[in-house]
């Protein structure tokens, strides 16, 4: 509904052509897309209140079917598939970015370089914002509360259970 929206078309490409589409992109269109998804991203963040911003950062199964690249077997959710991280403005559940992984990544494989990525556009959305970080036990760990504590930035980071 938003593509119509955004397009101002009542109807959108169908199944078979989205399908085509998906079989003929090369890796430069797949990181324009990307860049335009930030863009539309940025587009919905102009319009709201930008001085209060939870960066909800997660990881998430994309299922495959056949013999898609770097997709493997993901024990966690028992599917074949793609894990990639995904972020999302917490207080409106806009969606600002989903970086590709293989399937095997665990959720903290690279999440404090992601987190910096995120947290290096974001922050400079306003001149003083109030900024906190959500994340699973996937993101409980020294390098991610440390890149928080130097920027300033308030996070909530769920722990796994453990006996102590």
């Amino acid at each position: 509904r938003l593509f119509q929206e955004a397009l101002k078309q009542k109807q959108l490409s169908s199944q078979s052509m989205m399908s085509t589409l998906l079989h003929t992109l090369t890796e430069e269109n797949v990181a324009q897309l990307s860049q335009l998804a930030k863009k539309l991203a940025d587009f919905g963040m102009d319009h709201q209140n930008n001085q209060h911003f939870v960066l909800d950062l997660d990881s998430t199964s994309c299922t495959t079917y056949g013999q898609q690249e770097e997709a493997e077997f993901i024990y966690h959710y028992g599917i074949n598939g793609y894990h990639p991280f995904v972020a999302f403005e917490g207080l409106t559940g806009l969606a600002l970015d989903v970086r590709h992984r293989h399937g095997k990544s665990y959720t903290s494989t690279h999440a404090e370089e992601y987190l910096v990525e995120m947290l290096d556009r974001y922050q400079q959305r306003s001149e003083d914002p109030l900024l906190l970080v959500r994340g699973d036990s996937g993101f409980a760990k020294p390098e991610i509360y440390e890149q928080c504590e130097q920027r300033g930035v308030h996070y909530v980071i769920k722990l796994k259970n453990n006996a102590r």
